[in-house]
């Protein structure tokens, strides 16, 4: 009887198991026992640690797979007990076919764990490596922008000197000047009021009458005056002046509010023509300041000198009405006074006779009178839009002689360049970014240094050390299933004679120290990391002195 007779049910199934594991159809990870290694959850096995983070998982696969192989070989060496295979008796010069199928199974596993180790150990190199150029390119963006404040804030702070030395050498003068002498401003001012006054008198004394007391008077005086002599006008404008007393202050009143408002506006228009703050930037905050305050004033007087043309320029309006209504009350009193005499002349009264003609004399002189001033009154009215452009061009008369007499020197409150905090913030902001540009790329060049030392680490490791516990553990395979064997049979291994040969796993060669691939890239990231390191130390010198001067300034 041939002996493969009684291996034929078992050999043939561990042979084509071996061939579907090596096609990868079969898992034997399935058939594992609770007693099985089980595969732990490795969270350094992202390239994140050294060559045993990186293998520790490997390392639980392989274990895995030589329990599964033990398992056959015990579920194997069960089969051939059950039959009483292999005969105690029978010498065999060959390895049976289940260790055949065994030593197979054992060489499989142990070129997957060469294969399985030098790919994770290459691709955390490559990972490392691409790790690196990305530290690598964080570390370049950080110099370049280092490089771009260094190139700001050197601007700026030339900027910031060429302000001071302009500064220094500035020696215009903030002021403004009079152009029109006190001689000429004087006389000129009392001309515009004399003017004014004479203009407005006859207005306020046609709209203030006086009474019948001064009235008398001023006829009187008027009778009095030679007619022929060259000063009867003066003479009767200075009665009027004595009789008219209201009108003649109000009048005054007037005049003085025209022309110290127009002068007031002229001398508040004065510095918001003549003073630029862009001209004058280290005196900006002082003129603004003063231009502020007189464009207050000359707002206030504006106002002012429209409140008085207007009430001028109805007052004259208004006049002819007045002196209208005075003249139809005269013209009344004269009837009146004229129905009286001729009452007492019917009764031949000498004394009532008297009084009404005197009565009716004095009403036709003021209605005479009256009447005088209502034709000057509808004269006025006529021409009160010349009047006020008139009046308007003796107030900007005023303006102008304010504006040419105002003068002013703001030269002791010169102040500092504007643009000079402005350049100053943002020097301190350029300082503060470049603090933190520079931490952020030393914490590139930091884990850059990691990241070149971990990957050379890698090179130079021999990942495949300890291989030979590996070994060991795979010659165990074969005495396992022959141990079992003979133990389930009741025998001593020795006793059987298929087992005095000592089988020979044929396992792949192995390199114990395998050469691992630098990435193409590296060579050249590691000397442009190297040029960087040296471009960030002479920025952060240049930028640590800098900083030190800016101190101390």
């Amino acid at each position: 009887m041939d002996l493969n007779d009684f291996a034929g049910p078992v050999v043939p199934d561990l042979v084509s198991m071996s061939l579907q594991r090596s096609a990868g159809l079969v898992d034997f990870s399935d058939t594992t026992s609770d007693s099985a290694p089980v595969e732990q959850p490795d969270v350094a096995d992202d390239g994140g640690g050294g060559v045993h983070a990186i293998t520790k998982k490997t390392n639980y696969w392989f274990e895995r797979e030589v329990h599964v192989i033990e398992r056959r070989a015990e579920e194997s060496a069960a089969e051939w007990a059950h039959r009483g295979l292999p005969r105690h008796d029978v010498v065999r010069t060959e390895p049976l076919e289940p260790e055949q199928v065994l030593i197979k199974l054992c060489a499989q596993v142990f070129r997957d764990w060469q294969l399985r180790v030098r790919t994770k150990v290459q691709d955390a190199i490559e990972e490392g490596s691409q790790q690196f150029g990305e530290h690598v390119a964080l570390l370049r963006a950080r110099i370049a922008r280092l490089e771009t404040l260094q190139h700001d804030l050197e601007d700026r702070e030339q900027r910031i000197e060429r302000i001071r030395r302009e500064s220094e050498h500035d020696e215009k003068p903030v002021r403004y000047e009079r152009f029109i002498p006190a001689a000429l401003f004087w006389p000129a001012a009392v001309m515009l009021a004399v003017v004014e006054f004479t203009a407005n008198f006859p207005v306020f004394r046609l709209l203030l009458p006086m009474n019948a007391a001064l009235a008398k008077v001023a006829s009187a005086s008027a009778e009095r005056a030679d007619t022929d002599s060259l000063g009867s006008g003066a003479y009767l404008l200075l009665v009027d002046l004595a009789t008219h007393i209201e009108a003649a202050v109000v009048a005054l009143i007037a005049v003085v509010v025209l022309v110290v408002l127009g002068k007031l506006v002229g001398q508040g228009l004065r510095p918001i023509v003549s003073l630029r703050e862009t001209e004058l930037p280290l005196a900006a905050q002082t003129i603004r300041g003063h231009r502020r305050e007189q464009l207050f004033l000359a707002s206030v007087c504006s106002a002012g000198l429209i409140c008085a043309l207007g009430f001028l320029f109805f007052s004259r309006q208004g006049i002819a009405d007045a002196t209208h209504q005075r003249v139809v009350r005269d013209v009344a009193a004269l009837a009146s006074a004229q129905s009286r005499l001729d009452a007492a002349k019917n009764q031949r009264n000498l004394a009532e006779i008297t009084d009404a003609s005197n009565a009716a004399e004095s009403a036709r002189d003021v209605l005479n009178r009256h009447e005088e001033d209502e034709r000057y009154a509808s004269t006025v009215h006529d021409i009160n839009w010349p009047i006020l452009l008139f009046n308007i061009a003796l107030v900007c008369t005023a303006g102008v002689l304010g504006y040419g007499y105002a003068s002013k020197d703001l030269g002791d409150k010169r102040g500092e360049h504007p643009d000079l905090v402005k350049l100053r913030d943002r020097c301190n902001e350029l300082h503060r970014e470049q603090i933190l540009v520079n931490h952020e790329a030393r914490a590139a060049s930091g884990l850059a240094h990691g990241t070149v030392g971990r990957v050379q680490h890698l090179l130079n490791a021999h990942p495949l050390h300890g291989w030979e516990s590996k070994v060991k553990r795979l010659e165990s395979v074969i005495p396992r299933f022959r141990g079992e064997n003979a133990r389930l049979r009741g025998l001593d291994p020795a006793n059987i004679r298929a087992f005095d040969d000592q089988t020979q796993l044929d396992l792949p060669p192995l390199e114990a120290h395998p050469a691992l691939q630098e990435p193409a890239e590296f060579a050249r990231l590691r000397t442009e990391f190297t040029a960087l390191l040296r471009s960030h130390e002479q920025l952060s010198s240049r930028v640590a002195v800098e900083r030190g001067l800016a101190v101390a300034a």
